[in-house]
C-alpha cells in the first residue's frame, strides 16, 4: 500500500505542477503571457537544438560509411 500512495501522490504532484506554477508566477507579478511567451521560447530552441544534433549524427554517419 506503501508504494501506492507514493505512485499516487507523485502523479498527482505531476499533474498539478502546471497550474501552481502559472499561479504562482502571477502572484509574484508576472503576466501569464510572459510565462507563455518564454516557455515557447525554451521549447523552439531546444527542439532547434534536438533537429541539429540529430542532422549532425546523420552526416557523420554517412561519411563513416563512406569512407569504408
Amino acid at each position: 500500500m506503501n508504494g501506492d500512495l507514493k505512485t499516487e501522490t507523485m502523479g498527482a504532484a505531476i499533474k498539478a505542477a502546471p497550474p501552481v506554477s502559472i499561479s504562482t508566477a502571477t502572484l509574484c507579478g508576472v503576466p501569464v503571457n510572459t510565462v507563455v511567451m518564454y516557455a515557447t521560447l525554451v521549447y523552439t530552441v531546444l527542439m532547434g537544438a534536438h533537429l541539429i544534433y540529430k542532422w549532425w549524427t546523420e552526416i557523420s554517419d554517412r561519411r563513416k560509411e563512406r569512407k569504408q
